[in-house]
């Protein structure tokens, strides 16, 4: 292919034929674009990939279940570590001076269980007006904390005191129903005054001393099994998760949603695996 390129010099035009095949495509010289290939798989993919399968098939082999599961957990009890968790509400919000500690004022909360063995019931507890404690309002709504009876009387007879043979103790027979030594029977000597409250077939608060060994007991009541733990904050929390999610996935798109995928499967394998195991 030629072209023709005048130029003037002087008075006389000048014509001169140019020939484009002699420089070759202007094509050959820009840059081309390389049909992709397919990246053989190295070493640190490998590796992954064998760690990935090494760790599910540890927790498969190593998940907590069954009876060590079941003994942790009465265990934890005995210890006073709660293991339930229940929704309640305030249904009333009382003033007056604290019954354990002279001089000081209290607030009695009364909370109405909502789920749970003791629905329907009321639970009270006891707050000072100092800086610390929580501003209740009726209608709150709460999670309490709950521990279940540790021990359950199976009998229950008078007895002479070592102490003073002219005194009436009573030896208390109770059945475990958590802890190492759960179903085995104990027997308790109660000095006169802490027999109150107990009888055949009622379920008991135990405490354990470092061999097992039962060295007090209290009824359970209500107030021996529930604490408040903290505001329900379930719907609060759901809706922050469901921005932060959204937020997550409008930017990062598919690398958002494989990050919140291995977010929840890391916080799947902590609260389902790795808590329990502890």
């Amino acid at each position: 292919m030629s072209r023709r390129i005048s130029q003037s010099s002087g008075a006389v035009p000048i014509v001169v034929d140019v020939d484009d095949s002699s420089h070759g495509d202007w094509d050959d010289f820009s840059p081309q674009e390389e049909p992709p290939s397919r990246r053989a798989l190295g070493v640190p993919e490998i590796v992954s990939a064998v760690l990935g399968v090494l760790i599910i098939i540890g927790l498969v082999v190593f998940w907590p279940s069954g009876t060590a599961k079941e003994e942790a957990s009465a265990q934890f009890a005995v210890l006073g570590v709660p293991s339930e968790f229940h929704e309640a509400v305030v249904t009333d919000t009382l003033l007056q001076r604290c019954p354990q500690i002279p001089d000081t004022d209290c607030i009695t909360i009364t909370f109405e269980i909502n789920d749970g063995p003791d629905a329907g019931q009321t639970y009270r507890q006891d707050f000072t007006t100092d800086d610390i404690a929580p501003d209740f309002s009726v209608g709150d709504k709460v999670v309490l904390s709950r521990i279940p009876p540790t021990g359950t009387i199976v009998a229950l007879n008078q007895a002479p005191c070592e102490f003073d043979p002219e005194a009436t103790c009573f030896e208390a027979d109770i059945r475990l129903s958590s802890g190492p030594t759960a179903g085995e029977i104990s027997t308790l000597v109660l000095f006169p005054g802490q027999e109150e409250g107990l009888f055949v077939s009622r379920d008991v608060m135990v405490t354990l001393d470092f061999d097992a060994t039962i060295i007090a007991a209290s009824p359970a009541t209500i107030e021996a099994m529930y604490r408040y733990t903290d505001s329900q904050r379930r719907g609060f929390l759901l809706a922050l998760a469901l921005v932060f999610a959204a937020a997550v996935v409008a930017l990062g798109r598919w690398r958002g949603v494989a990050a919140l995928s291995g977010l929840g499967l890391s916080i799947v394998i902590v609260v389902l695996w790795l808590i329990p195991s502890l």
